[in-house]
């Protein structure tokens, strides 16, 4: 009996000496190799494909009269196209009720171009470099619509303000052809 005790405490023994020697290593590991968080914003990747046959087939006279020019009305109607759909509210009943696939990038591309927009018509900003970002951040969300975003769509709900979210959409997204 006195030989399955010892086997017993042995046992114990090893368990706690491993528990500690673990607990040790991580208290005195330097703390240059220790996992940090970074204080550099997230980057996010998405596939990217070229778009430019499905701009060009956007039928003209569809499209609605924008104040930085033809090609971001044509991809403000792709955008509307692709990111949103209607179904009817009851099987039989005319009224349809609008679903937006993506709501948290489609509502703050729309934020984005109305503030952009503002900025032209009052002065603050030229016409060229408000189209100049707008497009990208159309082309950045053109692409995203197929891809995993729930990352990037968290980091858009940080912070509400419209500079934040263009320099998300512009310089913190690579897109990958």
């Amino acid at each position: 009996m006195s030989r399955l005790s010892n086997l017993f405490l042995l046992g114990l023994l090893f368990i706690a000496t491993v528990g500690w020697a673990q607990y040790d290593i991580s208290y005195n590991t330097p703390v240059d190799t220790r996992t940090s968080f970074s204080s550099q914003p997230q980057k996010f990747e998405f596939k990217g494909y070229m778009r430019d046959s499905e701009i060009e087939s956007v039928p003209t006279d569809m499209l609605e009269e924008h104040v930085l020019g033809i090609e971001i009305a044509k991809k403000l109607y792709l955008i509307d196209e692709k990111f949103t759909y209607t179904e009817p509210v009851i099987p039989g009943n005319p009224r349809t009720k609008t679903i937006i696939r993506k709501p948290v990038i489609y509502n703050s591309i729309k934020k984005i171009d109305k503030q952009l927009v503002k900025k032209v018509k009052h002065g603050e900003m030229t016409k060229e470099y408000a189209a100049k970002i707008l497009n990208q951040v159309l082309t950045v969300s053109l692409n995203m619509l197929a891809s995993d975003t729930e990352a990037f769509e968290q980091e858009l709900e940080k912070d509400n303000s419209t500079d934040f979210r263009i320099d998300l959409f512009v310089n913190r997204v690579q897109l990958v052809y």
